[in-house]
């Protein structure tokens, strides 16, 4: 029905379902004259009246409630019938009339021409369908709602846990409390009850669809007038609201749906007979959860998750079912010729909103925008409270400035952001690049596989393939679009659940008889839409109107994105566009995301309404709704700009104030601290005159006539009763003169005559009895140094210097608050730098700190840099993609892929790390731990197994080397760890307990059993004496030491140790025997041998050496050179 509501004065009460009609009538005020209406709904004790005659002023209706009214009206020429009654409701161009007894014969004249307004609808539109097609639609209606429904209880049962348990943190009591929590465990465990009670009740209503029931609330069917249970009532009431606001988010496409539907049932279709509508859903869930033992104001939080979770599904529902039921298109209702006036208006912007405006270039005015908001969801807005910051934002203000600035510059067409040059259209270029980022992170993912080890050919997917092995065909994109319409969106598929890509890959195959293939380019186009969706969807605020709005969105983008290639590459595609201004329509949104205006939050929904029913026969239409959205965004930003500019001029002012009030009290500090001072001196200071220096000092600065003057009058009042006698005579007059000159400036800031009369009073007397040392003024009064004038006004040094220079006027910071993520920019920055100022997205409020403050508030994780939202939101998307892509790259490429622990680069990196300037002066502890029995478990029991060694081995270590330590794995039989900030000694502590409860590790498989033990080399990382490589050297060299002493064994390395030495040179000879070996170091010599006496008769020879010939052709002897081969 066209009008849901009488109005919005009150709580209304309503026992009776409303039949809708469309019957002309007559209406009379008192003893006025008749006016020309229609009947437009009528129950058994009330009637909605259209006032259509141009005369009838809205502003005037108001009024009217409570006044007399008869409505006349005949049905097809019979009877004249009348009601008589008075005026309940009102709403621009209707009201609302309470009859108290409908006459019998009026009741019947009304229900005819309701049944003879369905009877007419057939003939006006739609093709006649057979009984099996009939069936077949309504089959289609089912399944496409029966999938919409499991997504709702998917996402009504999360968040209503959530809710209760919030709700029940609000409550005072510990008893209410655990109320809350008991019953979200009762919910959990009735789940299963609770959907198979809502599913079939949903079924049966669905089968048995009729008429609209005229059923009470609460009331038995035997006794109508029987009275509602108030509690009973109040639920009824605090469903019907959230019933309200699910069907007005989808009101233009319900409407659409349930006229087609009314041709397709052969009945009429309204939100309360309607078994797809939310009415039906809401009343079916109440019925549902009657067992559960729960409070009214528990069951109202069930009742809005289950309205947010429609609410977030039910745009995509109402399209594809609306496309479903596309043959039953009813004809337009032709209005009375002599209808004119508010009635006949309605139609143009109506019309407007449900067209498919072809015609290239056309831009929809700004008038006809705010007719058809008008026309479509008339509300008096009266009832919308409003604050002055939300006012700012209304749609109706900033509508009626465009026009001014129309009116102004006629010749010139309003351009509120850079014109934009066409794009290219999608379907000239099939192989049309990616966009660039997209293409780096493509290249970054492969990497990663890469590093995954994933570079052979992976196994062609489940439901990819024939029976016989061969390539299933792939899908075209027409099947590709009509399966994506089937899938709901359900945003970021879970942890497990299968990705947007498989889910429709599932459905494109198994499909009877037709079963087709994902091709690989669809597949990483949807990957990287859908992927781009969901960071899109976590950059605004959760479950706020903008997250809404980019939810509807997504399943036209997503196929725009396999139709066209430019999108979402081109940052200047009108698709993209809408998406992004979209997400900048926040700033005129409170900190949950909630739109100030609700006019406003209609008109984002109307637009993109338009784009989920238009998109797929019209791709223009984004460029319309583009254009639609930058209208009303330009002024929308001036008006933060503004705000914000105002925010950064009441900081200045108010800095200037605390400046002044630094200098005046640095001024008596320097004149007064150190010494005592008449008491009366500190009670003027007291009573203003601090003050009236601190205005002075603003107005003229601490210089000029009337600067040293006020000083004068302290230094006077020294002189009248300080201690030391004053120069000048102390005369009647000089006191006059001194008291009238104080007055005078004390009347300029002191505001309560009555403290002041009584301050000068009291500074007469003081100063016409000077003379008499017992009087009050005479009391002198220390002044310690710091009184007038604390260290940290009087300090030129700034704190926190460091923090100053990362600030930057216009940077975005994320606040923590009350557990919400909260974006604020800094607006302003005190000079020289101490104080800074955040104002939230819409600049409807401001947080003020110190840099002290600020930073207490970064260490504790409260607030940090965020995300610059002055970007579009598809440009962070890409960003926050392609930092994730390079975040994983890095973490495959710096981390062992068995156990998940740094590997040798990452450990190296790491180290290195530790001699950044801010860890200077700190030495930290190196081991190398190496296990042993590592070769034969793989030779006997596999690799796989050995990697589970690996992994357990990880765990038991990490368990017990502490939350500080950094482990590593080199191989998987060497870890290498960091005890950070350790000296050697504490290090082989630590290293020593390790060693207790790790060694002689049993490992069992299967029948084999084995007794892992290890060795271990630590050293001291000292990062200004060496290298971190040197240091894992040294470490790994201590290891090989205790290896070679047995099993279970830890080495220290230290330089001195005869063991070492050794096996540093066996170690150094390992890396040169080789090329020694190769010919490249080693030669042959020899020598003769003779007898020495004559009389020998040994004959001489020669022995053949070898020789050794090292580095800048040192000689090596063989003694050192030959155990060394030995050995290795």
């Amino acid at each position: 029905m066209a009008h849901s509501s009488f109005g919005t004065v009150g709580k209304e009460k309503r026992r009776f379902a409303r039949q809708p009609t469309l019957q002309t009538a007559h209406v009379r005020f008192g003893e006025g004259a008749a006016i020309f209406s229609e009947i437009r709904d009528y129950c058994q004790n009330g009637l909605y009246v259209a006032l259509l005659e141009e005369e009838t002023l809205d502003a005037a209706l108001p009024s009217l409630v409570g006044t007399p009214v008869r409505v006349e009206f005949s049905v097809a020429g019979s009877a004249t019938y009348r009601c008589n009654g008075r005026v309940a409701r009102v709403s621009p161009g209707g009201i609302g009339i309470f009859v108290a007894a409908m006459q019998e014969d009026a009741l019947h004249a009304l229900r005819r021409s309701s049944a003879r307004l369905v009877q007419t609808r057939p003939a006006q539109g739609g093709a006649k369908l057979s009984p099996h097609q009939t069936q077949a639609l309504q089959q289609e209606c089912s399944n496409l709602f029966r999938s919409f429904l499991n997504v709702v209880m998917q996402d009504f049962f999360q968040w209503a846990v959530e809710r209760l348990g919030q709700a029940g943190q609000d409550e005072s009591s510990f008893l209410e409390r655990s109320r809350y929590d008991y019953g979200a465990q009762e919910l959990m465990q009735r789940r299963n009850r609770i959907e198979d009670d809502f599913y079939n009740a949903i079924r049966d209503r669905i089968q048995d669809i009729g008429p609209v029931q005229e059923a009470s609330c609460g009331a038995s069917a035997d006794n109508p007038l029987a009275l509602v249970e108030e509690a009973e009532f109040e639920d009824w009431l605090n469903l019907s609201s959230v019933i309200r606001q699910a069907e007005a988010d989808v009101a233009l496409s319900l409407g659409t749906f349930e006229q087609r539907y009314s041709l397709l049932a052969g009945i009429p279709i309204d939100r309360k007979n309607n078994p797809f509508g939310p009415e039906m859903i809401g009343r079916t869930f109440q019925i549902a959860i009657q067992g559960l033992d729960f409070s009214n104001p528990m069951r109202t939080v069930l009742y809005k998750a289950l309205g947010q979770a429609i609410s977030g599904h039910a745009a995509a529902l109402y399209q594809q079912l609306n496309q479903a039921l596309t043959a039953l298109q009813p004809a337009e209702t032709v209005k009375p010729a002599h209808a004119s006036g508010s009635g006949a208006s309605m139609s143009k912007p109506a019309a407007a909103a449900t067209r498919s405006d072809g015609s290239a270039g056309s831009k929809p005015d700004l008038a006809e925008i705010a007719d058809t908001l008008n026309a479509l969801y008339k509300q008096d807005q009266t009832g919308i409270a409003q604050t002055p910051e939300s006012a700012e934002y209304s749609l109706d203000r900033i509508l009626a400035g465009l026009e001014q600035t129309q009116r102004r510059t006629p010749q010139a067409a309003v351009s509120p952001l850079p014109a934009q040059a066409p794009y290219p259209g999608g379907a000239a270029m099939s192989q049309a690049v990616r966009p660039e980022v997209l293409q780096v992170v493509n290249r970054l993912q492969q990497t990663a596989r890469q590093l995954a080890g994933r570079v052979e050919p992976s196994p062609p997917p489940d439901g990819t393939q024939h029976n016989d092995g061969t390539a299933l065909p792939e899908a075209r994109l027409r099947d590709l679009l009509l399966a994506l319409d089937g899938l709901p969106m359900v945003g970021q598929p879970a942890a497990g659940m299968p990705s947007l890509a498989d889910q429709l890959a599932a459905r494109i195959a198994s499909a009877g008889g037709n079963a087709n293939r994902l091709a690989s380019t669809h597949r990483q186009i949807l990957d990287t839409t859908a992927d781009l969706f969901a960071r899109a969807r976590a950059d605004v605020v959760p479950r706020s109107d903008i997250e809404s709005l980019v939810k509807r969105l997504e399943r036209p983008l997503l196929k725009l994105a396999l139709q066209d290639t430019h999108f979402p590459n081109l940052p200047d595609h009108p698709a993209r566009q809408v998406l992004d201004l979209i997400e900048q329509y926040a700033v005129a949104a409170d900190d949950k995301g909630r739109f100030f205006d609700t006019k406003l939050q209609r008109f984002l929904y109307l637009l993109v309404d338009r784009v989920c029913s238009q998109a797929d026969s019209d791709p223009g239409i984004f460029g319309m709704v583009r254009d639609s959205l930058e209208k009303v965004l330009l002024p929308i930003l001036q008006i933060r700009r503004t705000r914000v500019a105002r925010l950064q001029e009441a900081c200045e002012g108010k800095e200037r104030i605390r400046s002044a009030r630094t200098r005046v009290n640095a001024a008596l500090e320097q004149r007064l601290a150190g010494r005592e001072v008449p008491a009366m001196l500190l009670r003027l200071l007291d009573a203003g005159w601090r003050q009236y220096l601190v205005l002075l000092e603003m107005r003229q600065g601490a210089q000029g006539d009337a600067w040293n003057a006020a000083l004068a009058v302290l230094d006077q009042l020294f002189g009248w009763f300080g201690p030391t006698p004053a120069d000048a005579p102390r005369s009647t007059e000089s006191a006059q003169v001194l008291l009238a000159e104080i007055e005078r400036a004390l009347a300029t800031v002191n505001v309560d005559s009555k403290l002041l009369a009584a301050f000068m009073n009291e500074l007469d007397a003081s100063l016409t009895d000077s003379a008499t040392q017992s009087v009050p003024g005479r009391a002198m009064v220390q002044v310690p140094p710091g009184r007038l004038a604390s260290s940290d006004e009087r300090s030129a040094v700034p704190a926190h210097r460091q923090l100053a220079d990362r600030l930057r006027v216009g940077d975005w910071w994320d606040f923590s608050v009350d557990g919400n993520r909260i974006p604020m920019q800094l607006i302003w920055i005190s000079q020289p730098p101490a104080n800074c100022t955040f104002a939230n997205r819409s600049a409807t409020s401001k947080t003020d700190f110190t840099l002290a403050e600020l930073s207490r508030q970064m260490q504790r994780g409260t607030a940090m840099p965020g995300k610059d939202l002055d970007l579009p939101l598809i440009e962070r998307s890409e960003q926050s993609l392609f930092d994730d892509t390079y975040q994983s790259v890095m973490q495959q490429a710096m981390h062992d892929p068995v156990t998940g622990l740094l590997n040798r680069k990452g450990f190296l990196q790491h180290l290195n790390r530790m001699a950044m300037p801010d860890q200077a002066d700190r030495t930290h502890a190196v081991g190398i731990i190496e296990f042993d029995q590592f070769r034969m478990i793989v030779n006997t029991c596999g690799e796989d197994v050995a990697e589970k060694l690996t992994r357990s081995l990880a765990r038991e270590v990490g368990a017990h080397i502490g939350p500080d330590a950094v482990l590593a794995s080199f191989r998987d039989d060497t870890f290498a760890l960091m005890l950070p900030n350790c000296k050697r000694v504490e290090g082989c502590g630590a290293i020593d307990s390790l060693l207790d409860r790790v060694k002689d590790y049993s490992f069992q498989h299967g029948q084999h059993s084995y007794s892992i033990g290890f060795n271990v080399g630590i050293t001291e990382f000292d990062p200004d004496r060496f290298s971190a490589a040197e240091a894992i050297r040294r470490a790994d060299s201590a290891c090989i030491t205790a290896k070679s002493q047995g099993r279970n064994r830890m080495q220290i390395y230290d330089q001195a140790s005869p063991q070492l030495q050794s096996q540093e040179s066996l170690m150094d000879w390992a890396g040169r025997i080789d090329s020694f070996l190769k010919g490249s170091g080693l030669h042959l010599r020899c020598q003769q041998v003779m007898p020495l006496g004559w009389g020998n008769t040994r004959l001489p020879y020669y022995e053949v050496l070898l020789g050794i010939e090292g580095e800048g052709g040192v000689e090596i002897l063989p003694g050192h050179f030959i155990p060394a081969v030995e050995r290795l």
